[in-house]
């Protein structure tokens, strides 16, 4: 693809052309880079779609940097994840992030015996806004069991069961080695950030910002053009869509939510399966059928909490 001449439709040609020109080149540059790498992934990018978003489509000068989203990518081939992330009981309980509800106690001061706590499970009258302690070992019910967050011993990971297993996803190999197309010794302004955080967040409600991987494509020294004023070029915002949704259902979102773009590059849908990496099934706040936005579930809320507010005793 490197020696291919890339035509862009009427509106992005427009778009482009109300750019600085090195501001242009810099993105044709980088554009290209996106588009060799779907070149190399045919597969994945089967009905996939590349967009220019945010507010550099206003054809004025004002903008921070040029958005670029990559939609129609399956959940299961951009996220890497495990049973824990997904937060089977099962697989909890075999690890020993979950725990039987036992006692534990609180330090009252140094010459002060510690006092014993219940079980959160066997605490009553519930009143847990402030109970910190109760919070960070509500866990889930599996078997008709009441467990506990392990918090002694995974503390030093997250203080909750969601945050402990949030952690447990993050980029696929597929995204790594996107990520990777863009690396080179004269690019030192990649941001690889989002490696450790697969979730900007997680964008529940209509309303809310689609759930993303974000990274900032910075300037390097391999810009086609030796008169670049490299100060005035600004980064691309390239955003990889990973609410699952179908192409056809982002650009619904995209109208309802008066959000405008302009299309770069759509590829073909040859087949009704997308490819993925992993064969698990989809977390429970993602639309298998990839109709729906990310949408709340009680799985990622506690399934049960304590009745009553354990004391908080200062130390």
């Amino acid at each position: 693809m490197k020696n291919e001449l890339i035509v862009f439709k009427k509106e992005a040609g427009l778009w482009l052309e109300s750019l600085e020109r090195e501001q242009a080149l810099f993105c044709v540059n980088n554009i290209t880079k996106i588009l060799a790498f779907a070149e190399k992934n045919k597969a994945f990018f089967q009905g996939c779609g590349l967009y220019i978003v945010g507010s550099s489509l206003k054809n004025n000068q004002e903008f921070n940097d040029i958005d670029v989203v990559l939609v129609g990518l399956d959940f299961r081939a951009i996220v890497a994840y495990d049973k824990i992330f997904l937060m089977d009981p099962k697989t909890l309980i075999e690890k020993e992030v979950l725990v039987e509800p036992r006692l534990f106690s609180i330090l009252k001061g140094d010459k002060d015996d510690p006092e014993v706590i219940k079980p959160v499970t066997q605490c009553s009258d519930a009143d847990d806004e402030y109970n910190w302690e109760a919070y960070g070992r509500m866990g889930l019910e599996y078997n008709g069991i009441l467990y506990d967050y392990n918090i002694e011993e995974c503390a030093w990971e997250a203080l909750n069961l969601i945050g402990y297993c949030s952690y447990h996803a993050k980029s696929s190999p597929l995204m790594q080695d996107l990520n990777e197309s863009f690396s080179s010794e004269k690019n030192d302004g990649l941001d690889t950030s989002w490696f450790n955080d697969p979730f900007e967040n997680y964008s529940f409600g209509p309303k809310m910002s689609f759930l993303v991987y974000r990274f900032s494509i910075g300037i390097n020294t391999d810009l086609p053009t030796v008169h670049a004023k490299l100060q005035d070029i600004k980064p691309i915002d390239f955003c990889i869509h990973t609410e699952n949704l179908q192409l056809e259902e982002w650009k619904r979102y995209q109208q309802a939510l008066n959000l405008s773009y302009v299309m770069l590059k759509e590829w073909p849908q040859k087949s009704n399966v997308r490819k993925i990496i992993t064969d698990l099934e989809y977390p429970s706040f993602i639309d298998p059928n990839g109709v729906n936005r990310v949408r709340p579930d009680l799985q990622w809320m506690p399934m049960y909490k304590p009745k009553k507010a354990i004391k908080i005793i200062d130390i």
